[in-house]
């Protein structure tokens, strides 16, 4: 049984260390590391720590790494050994590797002094994430091998390194294209294997860009003979929230060939509470197996700090600190944080309800970059910023996995993430793949799932029909592994959405209207960004060479339909603006649509894609560098908490014909706006100062978590219109003291039969800059 607070010995080594540990955590330069995201211009970045950070003496063989070519393990003095970077990816390395699959040899040289090899101690040589295969050896002998690029993975070396010597570690590092690609892949990489956003173009698989490498940090860790090798924490909130119980789950390795009693010493408290009081500790006597233990410790907490979205509450965290304590020696001590919230999600519905209240995902897709290596704790605050600037509470990781770095702070800021395996399109369906797939999902839900962030496990993007088997074992697996969240089998083609891109969804992002999902988690279109002048070389920009282009992922034949011949156009910056007028119209419509929807079936939206992973054209509405285009703020708008929209269905009309369009308010804020009004006018297109030839205002409160419909504004188009002349709509939702919450506007008029141009007509008044 646990022991909480006053029933313990607080003076006991356990806690005296845990007591220091969590008064460094709540010290004023913790506090500023920690301090709650801020609107400014001048973004501040949340710095994170990885999630379970051990305390144990470790040291960083990040640098002096060399790299060789050699087919067989060169020699240590061997002269095709040349400088690398570790953590780094060679296809950064050196222009001629760009494109380099197969084998690479790194190597690093190091000493051991012999304070790391105290007496009761041991040694790890620890990886963070190597791409994609890893066979490592040490002084000449070979100490094992990993496969699949996100996992770390370590090894005993304690019997293997010489003291006061040159140590000499070498890996040997495979990334290779999969052979069976596109169909009968091998390789656990996802979007880093074949993508349509990979360096070469639409559903690239190939060498190009190639992510191989040694891409995380490789330590050398001092630790004591028991070890925490996984912890996750897990609550069970009361029906009125008002008391939280707490399991503290860990696998212990006790390294020792004998049976061992150990005290296991937990002290959490909340990150928002500076008061000693709230410091809650729990201890418990445990005995250990040599090997593998699993060892669970349980307490209550009253009127707990709960996880909420960003955009609904606090994302309160805790912070815990855990010791393994042998005698009056700390074994271990680790360092994390865990949040406590309720998730309920409905497999029939998709609806997912946080600490009993209905969450609308406001989404987007998520791939950071194409190489790991190169992204900072900087660069994943920077992102995050761009999340909640475009309203988003959700994110999907799309076919990938991320260091613990972007989690920590998803958990931080309170965004829900859908968490993707990385698996996409065809897998073989023999037993090495699913064995392969299966030992690399276990470490996937195991070394994530104490990010209160994740809300869904998803095993497959866009699966084929010959790997249901594999992708359902695999679904079943993960249930057991996590009976806390949503799990789903795939994120499939009949949850992806893109009507006015691919023919084959429909001609025009107004086919939107066919389908009714329950949670789209793709849909967009490219839209070619004004960075592209500075990549693209100058004698492909135009005339548009297509190979150029398309090796950074455009695609001619979808743009062409969309928007027209670039032909027809006079230069590419108006080709340019063309394709991101498009995307900001294609975005705001649909976004709109799933959200007028709400709960009748749609549950949320997961636009494709937030930003470009590389220089390159695809469906982001922000490029690498995070520069938006004109898509950024139509997802903006559409995604805020509270908007109105305008339910038209055609914009091109007979001279006499009625315009008719629904005005709707949507409102995932769980309070009540009262005293509401939508004000709209019709207008000449071309009227500077939009004189309202017609108007109209209808005044109602908006309901908590809701979609209505309010009234509808009508226009009759007169007789004696001229082909091609337009009007616009005007629509303003407002609250009780006239302060403007959500605008909208929409052209349309009568349509000139004469005009044999395909080029693209906007549909809106008003658009930001090209970006």
């Amino acid at each position: 049984m646990s022991i909480i607070s006053d029933n313990i010995n607080a003076g006991s080594v356990a806690f005296q260390a845990i007591r220091r540990e969590m008064e460094e955590a709540s010290s004023p330069e913790m506090e500023k590391v920690r301090r709650e995201y801020v609107p400014s211009d001048e973004y501040i970045p949340v710095p994170a720590q990885p999630t379970a950070h051990d305390t144990s003496d470790v040291r960083m063989l990040d640098g002096g790494w060399k790299m060789s070519l050699a087919p067989d393990k060169p020699g240590d003095n061997s002269s095709t050994w040349f400088d690398t970077k570790v953590p780094g990816q060679w296809a950064l390395q050196d222009s001629s590797l760009f494109n380099h699959g197969g084998n690479v040899w790194y190597m690093k040289k190091f000493t051991v002094t012999p304070e790391m090899m105290q007496p009761g101690k041991r040694l790890e040589l620890e990886f963070k994430g190597v791409d994609y295969k890893a066979e490592v050896f040490l002084n000449n002998k070979k100490l094992g091998e990993h496969e699949g690029f996100f996992a770390p993975f370590k090894f005993d070396v304690s019997d293997k390194v010489k003291t006061d010597q040159e140590n000499v570690i070498k890996v040997k590092v495979t990334s290779d294209q999969d052979p069976g690609a596109p169909f009968l892949k091998t390789q656990i990489k996802g979007i880093f294997g074949q993508h349509d956003a990979r360096p070469g173009g639409k559903g690239a698989s190939s060498n190009i860009g190639n992510t191989g490498g040694i891409w995380n940090d490789v330590l050398l860790k001092s630790t004591g003979m028991q070890t925490i090798e996984n912890s996750h924490v897990t609550s069970e909130l009361s029906d009125d929230h008002k008391e939280a119980k707490l399991g503290f789950h860990y696998t212990i390795f006790n390294h020792e060939n004998k049976e061992k009693d150990v005290e296991v010493a937990i002290g959490f408290k909340p990150q928002s509470s500076d008061k000693p009081e709230d410091l809650k500790l729990v201890s418990e006597k445990v005995h250990l197996k040599p090997g593998f233990n699993q060892v669970s410790l349980s307490a209550t907490e009253q009127d707990p700090h709960l996880w909420w979205t960003w955009d609904h509450g606090k994302p309160e965290l805790y912070d815990i600190q855990t010791a393994i304590v042998d005698g009056e020696n700390v074994a271990q001590m680790e360092s994390s944080h865990f949040g406590i919230r309720k998730l309920d999600y409905d497999p029939k519905t998709m609806l997912l309800k946080l600490n009993d209240k209905a969450v609308f995902q406001r989404g987007s897709n998520y791939i950071p970059t194409q190489w790991l290596s190169t992204y900072s704790n900087d660069d994943y605050a920077k992102d995050i910023k761009l999340m909640k600037d475009a309203n988003l509470n959700s994110i999907r990781v799309h076919a990938h996995v991320l260091p613990h770095q972007f989690y920590d702070m998803a958990d931080k800021e309170g965004i829900l993430v859908y968490g993707d395996f990385p698996m996409i399109w065809g897998m073989k369906p023999d037993k090495d793949t699913q064995q392969r797939a299966k030992s690399q999902y276990k470490e996937f839900i195991e070394n994530y799932r104490n990010h209160p962030s994740i809300w869904m496990w998803n095993v497959h993007n866009e699966s084929l029909p010959y790997n249901h088997f594999m992708d359902n074992d695999l679904f079943k697996m993960g249930k057991e592994l996590d009976p806390t969240r949503a799990h789903k089998q795939d994120s499939s083609f009949l949850d992806h959405f893109y009507p006015g891109w691919y023919k084959w969804y429909g001609n025009e992002f107004t086919d939107i209207t066919r389908y009714h999902a329950k949670l789209p988690t793709e849909y967009g279109s490219e839209a070619i960004p004004l960075s592209a002048k500075q990549y693209i070389p100058k004698e492909a920009q135009w005339p548009m060479n297509d190979n150029v282009w398309k090796y950074h992922d455009y695609q001619p034949v979808e743009m062409q339909k969309s928007i027209g011949d670039y032909k027809e156009y006079k230069n590419l910056d108006e080709f340019i603006e063309a394709s991101q007028k498009y995307q900001f119209d294609l975005n705001r419509h649909i976004t709109e649509y799933f959200r007028r929807h709400k709960y009748e079936p749609s549950t949320g939206a997961y636009q494709f894609m937030l930003k470009e992973a590389w220089p390159s054209v695809t469906w982001a509405v922000a490029d690498h560098n995070r520069n938006p285009k004109m898509g950024f703020q139509a997802l903006k708008e559409s995604m805020a908490p509270t908007i109105v929209s305008i339910d038209w269905k055609k914009t091109n009309f007979k001279a006499g014909e009625t315009f008719k369009a629904p005005l709707w308010v949507i409102n995932d804020q769980y309070d009540k706006i009262s005293g509401a009004k939508i004000e709209w006018k019709f207008c000449k297109k071309d009227d500077p100062e939009r004189k309202p030839i017609i108007s109209g205002s209808f005044g109602k409160d908006i309901e908590a978590d809701s979609s209505e419909s309010f009234c509808e504004a009508q226009f009759k188009i007169p007789k004696d219109s001229a082909p091609g002349e337009k009007w616009a709509l005007f629509v303003d939702l407002k609250d009780k003291d006239g302060n403007v919450i959500s605008s909208g506007n929409l052209l349309f008029g009568v349509k000139d039969k004469n005009n044999k141009s395909h080029k693209y007509e906007p549909i809106h008044t008003d658009y930001p800059p090209v970006g």
